[in-house]
């Protein structure tokens, strides 16, 4: 039985794909089973994992989803490994990041999980200046507990608050027990793009967390991603994820904060239509926005909105 079981769902990354399997199978760690899930790629994905002849590689072929849910959910089933590592397809694994993620999880059984910090590099695997985590104030301030050199634990009740304001954890950093899993449930597969938001949310509220402060691995943006859908496909989702926060019952002390955050998305698809010239869908959005929590940047951007489509008709008329 591995160790560790890397989980790493993939939908048309062949181009990707040998280098980010040569990072795992390069890892300090030996003791690994490497779990591809194939989710209906058309590119030729098979033929490249086959040419690798790994016997630490198993591959599961699956109809298309759409996204990262099912995939990830079919390899945590049919993985073996006490920790399940879960890794995108076009990220690149530094070599002692599941060494490192393992052994602090061995120290502390009880935590939820373990993430690292990463870099973020292009299609071209071109490093941008920086880390992911530069710029997360309200991580950096959260209360932590010291318990090694690079090691910090971030109380549950602490972690699940923050992430009303940002996602904070890159899914490819994290290194989950399995058992964790069978305590939270699996993967939402109704979620395209926040499914591990939700699911930090989920781990957050039953566990302490740990944070690994070294770089972990290369994360590829790709303009192709789900990342790279904006706000217009993205923000639905993220409402969903903080609507059923709210449902399942918060503290009085979080129930502003969730609402804020509802009320944010709300307000980035109204800019967004703002900025295509979709003005009527811009006003409802703000108007939707302001309903969750009266603000006058909701207000202000219905009348912005409203001002613009009013010039824009009489400019009509006159060229008419």
């Amino acid at each position: 039985m591995p160790l560790i079981s890397v989980v790493i769902p993939t939908y048309n990354s062949a181009r990707y794909l040998p280098a980010t399997l040569q990072s795992v199978l390069a890892q300090t760690v030996r003791d690994l089973e490497i779990i591809v899930v194939d989710d209906g790629s058309t590119d030729g994905t098979e033929a490249v994992v086959q040419e690798l002849k790994s016997e630490k590689i198993v591959y599961i072929k699956q109809a298309n989803s759409g996204g990262p849910s099912r995939p990830r959910n079919m390899g945590i089933r049919a993985a073996r490994g006490k920790y399940i590592s879960i890794f995108d397809s076009d990220d690149l694994m530094l070599p002692h990041k599941l060494s490192e993620s393992v052994a602090f999880l061995e120290d502390h059984p009880n935590l939820g999980f373990v993430f690292t910090n990463f870099v973020v590099c292009n299609d071209e695997g071109e490093d941008f200046a920086g880390t992911f985590l530069d710029t997360y104030a309200g991580f950096w301030n959260l209360p932590k507990t010291v318990v090694g050199t690079t090691r910090c634990i971030v109380t549950g009740c602490a972690a699940y608050e923050n992430l009303f304001s940002e996602n904070y954890i890159g899914t490819s950093g994290v290194v989950v027990p399995k058992a964790v899993f069978m305590t939270v449930g699996e993967f939402d597969e109704t979620l395209a793009g926040p499914e591990d938001r939700d699911m930090w949310f989920r781990i957050a509220k039953c566990y302490d967390i740990g944070f690994l402060d070294v770089i972990g691995h290369r994360y590829r943006r790709r303009h192709s991603g789900i990342t790279g859908r904006g706000p217009k496909v993205l923000a639905p989702q993220r409402i969903r994820v903080f609507k059923k926060q709210i449902a399942d019952g918060l503290p009085s002390t979080l129930v502003k904060r969730a609402q804020s955050s509802v009320a944010q998305e709300f307000f980035r698809i109204g800019y967004w239509h703002q900025c295509c010239g979709e003005l009527r869908e811009a006003r409802k959005q703000y108007m939707l926005s302001f309903g969750v929590m009266k603000s006058w940047r909701a207000l202000g951007g219905r009348c912005v909105g409203r001002l613009q489509e009013l010039r824009s008709t009489n400019r009509d008329r006159m060229q008419a």
